[in-house]
C-alpha cells in the first residue's frame, strides 16, 4: 500500500513541477516580448523629445513628465504580465 501512495505522489509532483515550470517559462517569455515592444516605443518617444525646442524640453524636465510616462509604461507592462499569467493558470 505505501508503495502505491509513493508512486502516485511521485507522479503527481513530477506532473505539477513540469506544468509549473512550463507556465512560468511561457509567462517570462511573454513578459520579455512585451517589454521589448515597450522599449522600442520608449526609445522612439525619447527620440521625438530630442527634436523639440529647448524651452519645451526644459519644461518637460521640470514637470517630470518622463517619470510619469515611465510609471504608466511600467504599470501597463505589469498588467500584461498578470493577464498572461492568469491565462496560463486558468489553463492549468
Amino acid at each position: 500500500m505505501p508503495a502505491v501512495i509513493v508512486l502516485i505522489l511521485g507522479w503527481f509532483t513530477k506532473y505539477l513541477i513540469f506544468k509549473a515550470l512550463l507556465y512560468l517559462g511561457v509567462g517570462i517569455g511573454s513578459y520579455v516580448i512585451i517589454q521589448m515592444f515597450f522599449d522600442k516605443f520608449i526609445n522612439a518617444g525619447l527620440a521625438q523629445i530630442g527634436g523639440l525646442p529647448q524651452d519645451l524640453v526644459y519644461l518637460i524636465g521640470i514637470a517630470h513628465i518622463d517619470h510619469a510616462i515611465s510609471i504608466v509604461i511600467s504599470a501597463m507592462s505589469i498588467r500584461a504580465l498578470i493577464v498572461s499569467m492568469r491565462t496560463m493558470v486558468a489553463k492549468l
